[in-house]
């Protein structure tokens, strides 16, 4: 693969699909797969979850972001990650509109292990944050635009913030949630870990 390192490659082989040189078809279930190619990104919107690494849940860390390309970009930035990948990381992605049985799936599925979430710099993937971390400790939040300010709805009360500051730290922070998640975002300037490594390899 062109833009990948190739040891992530060999890594996530069992969880996907080679189609030519440089285009990934990604199997979220028999019926349902997200497809990634230098030219075009195809995410499925769905409850089904590809999961990859280690399945079972001794799994330390899972790693979860709306797309498995991006997971796999991620990781490609991340040499010193490929130390301890094989044994202790899992990885899921969720599709273009992650849901609450989705959380609840992984949950159930990994118990005691440390979530990172991987959804975008833009405020899109900073509500998804919150909606994801919400979601994991079983109090949802809802979300809306308000003229300038971003409403969020949690435990009965209603709570506003600047969309141009938000995140999942200050949702914390101010809502008083603590769900011990972290969150991972592309370099500043950059929308995903998807166009970091591309513009990198063009660069």
């Amino acid at each position: 693969m062109v833009h990948f390192r190739p040891e992530v490659i060999s890594f996530f082989r069992p969880f996907l699909n080679l189609a030519g040189e440089d285009k990934l078809i990604i199997p979220y279930s028999t019926r349902v797969n997200e497809i990634w190619s230098p030219e075009i990104h195809l995410l499925p919107s769905t409850t089904e979850i590809w999961l990859a690494g280690e399945l079972s849940q001794l799994a330390s860390d899972l790693y979860i972001s709306y797309s498995a390309a991006e997971l796999i970009s991620f990781v490609s930035r991340q040499p010193g990650m490929l130390n301890n990948i094989r044994e202790q990381q899992a990885f899921a992605a969720l599709g273009l509109l992650p849901e609450r049985s989705q959380v609840d799936q992984l949950k159930a599925r990994y118990p005691q292990t440390h979530w990172h979430l991987l959804f975008g710099s833009d405020l899109i993937g900073k509500i998804t944050d919150a909606r994801v971390a919400s979601w994991y400790k079983a109090h949802p939040a809802k979300f809306r635009l308000e003229e300038q300010w971003l409403v969020a709805s949690f435990r009965g009360r209603t709570f506003y913030f600047n969309p141009d500051f938000f995140s999942l730290h200050q949702f914390e922070k101010v809502t008083g949630l603590r769900s011990g998640i972290r969150t991972h975002k592309p370099p500043q300037g950059q929308s995903s870990f998807i166009h970091t490594l591309m513009n990198t390899d063009e660069s």
